[in-house]
């Protein structure tokens, strides 16, 4: 994922640079300069993306503090649960819900 990222981005520019000599998109800065603003809009908005996915990548994922506190949630839930019904003593339940705080 590392190498595709990075290529991606290399291979749409180059085929997006290319585009310039059809008529339409003209060259960069030349006679048809919406369209050149609108291909560095292209470019810019894929630049963007790229540096998300990164930051996602960095950070383990999309939400992963969100995702954790919810899976913490339902562990206690059960926890809870497990004690209501009796399958688990008094002790046992403090013991797991502390070793849940630590994680």
């Amino acid at each position: 994922m590392k190498f595709y990222m990075p290529v991606l981005l290399v291979v749409s520019t180059v085929v997006l640079l290319a585009c310039s000599p059809i008529p339409g998109f003209g060259p960069p800065f030349g006679p048809d300069a919406g369209a050149s603003v609108l291909l560095l809009g292209v470019i810019g908005l894929m630049a963007y993306g790229v540096k998300r996915l990164r930051d996602e990548q960095r950070q383990g994922g999309r939400g992963s503090e969100a995702v954790h506190n919810a899976r913490v949630d339902t562990a206690k839930s059960v926890i809870r649960d497990r004690y209501a019904k009796g399958e688990i003593g008094r002790e046992e339940y403090f013991q797991l819900l502390k070793d849940l705080a630590q994680k």
